[in-house]
């Protein structure tokens, strides 16, 4: 019986941690708020926009990755944008994500990355990263947001 419990033990808290890893590709959407500073009770939504995030665990535990959205670049083609991450665990269930720089398209003036504020969850046949975005304080728009992703368990 012991050893029964031991195992049944042993599995929950594997499973628990495989869940909550932050390494891997995430996939998922963004909406995002814009408040127009001249009527700052009207706010602009629009609909979901496709984000992608790949999170690599470093040699000395800490986090890397880059984000990937589509967008128009300067002269207002689709483009991709690829942006440095800086990741940090801030507790066991919860992660802050920051985009530092862009990397890709490399014309990009005045850049104002996302800081996500993510929290893990569970749903069927995937752990979730759910939570609040928004742009850098110093960036002139004040853009803000919910952003959801996912990554597969099985696949």
């Amino acid at each position: 019986m012991k050893l029964l419990l031991t195992i049944f033990s042993f599995s929950l808290t594997s499973f628990n941690c495989f869940s909550q890893s932050l390494e891997g590709e995430w996939k998922g959407s963004f909406t995002y708020y814009f408040t127009d500073p001249k009527t700052p009770y009207y706010t602009y939504q629009t609909n979901n926009k496709p984000i992608k995030i790949n999170v690599s665990l470093n040699s000395d535990s800490s986090y890397s990755g880059f984000s990937y959205s589509a967008g128009p670049d300067s002269r207002g083609n689709d483009t991709t944008y690829i942006c440095v991450l800086l990741c940090k665990r801030i507790s066991s269930d919860s992660v802050y994500i920051e985009e530092m720089r862009v990397i890709k398209p490399d014309n990009v003036s005045g850049f104002c990355g996302q800081k996500m504020y993510l929290k893990f969850g569970k749903r069927k046949r995937s752990t979730t990263l759910e939570g609040k975005w928004k742009t850098n304080p110093k960036c002139a728009e004040d853009y803000s947001g919910e952003i959801t992703l996912y990554k597969k368990i099985f696949d």
